[in-house]
């Protein structure tokens, strides 16, 4: 699957019809909406999921190619103020929450035909043009017709939906561990319910070559480790223990330092390197992965490496990041920089090979060719 264009807009900004390709790195200035195109895409994941509670009005119109399909998703929805609900907590755990937002309207075409029709505001709600009794209208169409075979693809899509920067506290996982019951490397890439520490366990165990090619990745980024391991708490610190329940954690072991180290004592550098590489190793095919400022937390040692791994994986998972960075940008094809600029609240963002100034066959390079071009200088306007 991948996504293939996006509108969006709320009551603070526009964002203009953007089309995306397999691989994407939005670049500009700061503040133009490169973090909000990204917050975007991960509130429409929420809402086609888990509802439209407790989120701001808004509007989108989303364009997805699904297994030769074209799919269209728009609507709107409609909430009370974000004043009424961020500070109204009495009734975060009430039924009266339920009301704090609600799809005005939405709409579903497959192949230019229509799927789905609903409308708060007249009380319709069609598929394929039979009229359905009134169901909530906090849930999207997706979620409440989700067994329909032809819904069911935009379901699954939508939980493809992966962001790195999510999940903090990735590296270690309590006891009783939940179980991977499948036979294949797909299926555990595809089991993304699963805490990562405990499906990168299971690579582990299961599929060792798979697992020494990120450990060697990683051991390449940062030479003074000579093993990676997930572990248990119990059997390799159990000076760490204070808790009656066991704990798998990452554990790396450095060269002639004996004791090992707890994935909550490694650097944030080491650990959001190896969480990367840990991810783009175990999210499946068609996965759409968002990573925003790609260099954050990372040192130029490992920058390499994972850019890299971006690129070796870009032909079955769709990225889109952001990054300020010259050495990750210059190291992605500049056929894959999208140019951010605003215009007071309105974004737009358009292809840098649309630029006249890089098409250019000078060896100079390109990401300060970029940067010094009257688009990329006029940012915000």
């Amino acid at each position: 699957m991948s996504i293939v264009s996006l509108e969006f807009s709320d009551s603070s900004w526009q964002l203009n019809e953007t089309h995306f390709s397999a691989l994407n790195v939005l670049v500009g200035v700061s503040g133009t909406g490169k973090t909000r195109t990204l917050n975007a895409l991960r509130m429409l994941r929420r809402v086609g999921l888990k509802g439209a509670r407790n989120v701001p009005s808004f509007f989108w119109k989303m364009q997805f190619s699904i297994e030769g399909h074209s799919y269209q998703w728009k609507g709107e929805i409609q909430s009370k103020s974000e004043e009424t609900i961020w500070s109204d907590r009495s009734h975060w755990n009430d039924e009266k929450q339920n009301e704090n937002a609600i799809f005005l309207n939405e709409y579903i075409k497959k192949d230019g035909v229509m799927l789905v029709e609903r409308d708060h505001s007249t009380g319709v709600f069609l598929f394929k043009d039979a009229v359905l009794p009134t169901l909530k209208w906090t849930e999207s169409a997706i979620t409440l017709l989700a067994d329909e075979s032809d819904l069911k693809p935009l379901q699954n899509t939508l939980q493809c939906i992966v962001s790195s920067d999510e999940s903090p506290m990735w590296y270690f996982s309590f006891s009783p561990f939940p179980h991977f019951i499948g036979e294949s490397l797909s299926e555990l890439q595809s089991a993304t319910q699963l805490p990562l520490v405990v499906r990168a366990k299971e690579l582990q165990d299961r599929y060792s070559d798979r697992f020494n090619e990120i450990k060697s990745d990683f051991i390449d980024t940062f030479p003074f480790v000579e093993d990676v391991r997930i572990v248990s708490v119990q059997e390799y610190f159990p000076q760490k223990k204070n808790t009656p329940f066991d704990i798998w954690t990452i554990a790396v072991k450095e060269r002639d330092v004996q004791e090992w180290i707890a994935g909550n004592d490694l650097s944030t550098g080491m650990l959001r390197t190896l969480k990367l590489f840990l991810e783009l190793a175990l999210v499946p095919k068609g996965t759409l992965f968002l990573i925003d400022e790609f260099e954050n937390s990372l040192g130029i040692n490992c920058l390499p490496q994972v850019a890299d791994i971006v690129n070796r994986r870009q032909g079955d998972i769709q990225f889109i990041l952001t990054s300020h960075h010259p050495y990750v940008i210059n190291n992605i094809p500049w056929t894959a920089w999208k140019l951010v600029t605003r215009q007071g609240s309105v974004v737009t963002i358009r292809n840098a090979s649309e630029i006249p100034a890089l098409q250019t066959s000078s060896s100079l390079d390109r990401f300060y060719l970029l940067i010094n071009t009257p688009e990329y200088q006029e940012g915000i306007l």
